[in-house]
């Protein structure tokens, strides 16, 4: 399922237990929100995921996140047919998305 979501907070820094995360806050048009992000990016994958982050949202500051729409693809977690995953994310006006999972399976990266 694709659905249109806005940007209303976002996270970039060390988290409680000490581990480098980003990770957006998404709000979709019924009022529900859903983060997407990883818990750590450590090294070129870490970096690899911000950069794409940045350039399918049409941004060059992680700042300017905040208030962009995108569009999400969302699919049940296997297991738990109530739980909903984000897939991948996607430029709200063109066709140009970012799949975290084929960037950890193109640099090797367990995810």
């Amino acid at each position: 399922m694709i659905k249109n979501a806005k940007i209303v907070d976002t996270m970039l820094g060390i988290e409680d237990h000490g581990i480098f995360t980003a990770s957006l806050e998404l709000e979709y048009g019924d009022g529900t929100q859903q983060s997407f992000g990883r818990s750590y990016l450590g090294g070129e994958f870490g970096c690899k995921w911000i950069e794409q982050t940045l350039d399918v949202v049409g941004v060059d500051r992680w700042e300017k996140l905040k208030g962009k729409m995108i569009r999400v693809e969302i699919d049940n977690i296997v297991g738990n047919p109530l739980y909903k995953e984000i897939i991948k994310i996607g430029n709200i006006f063109e066709d140009i998305w970012f799949d975290p999972k084929e960037l950890a399976k193109k640099m090797g990266v367990e995810n």
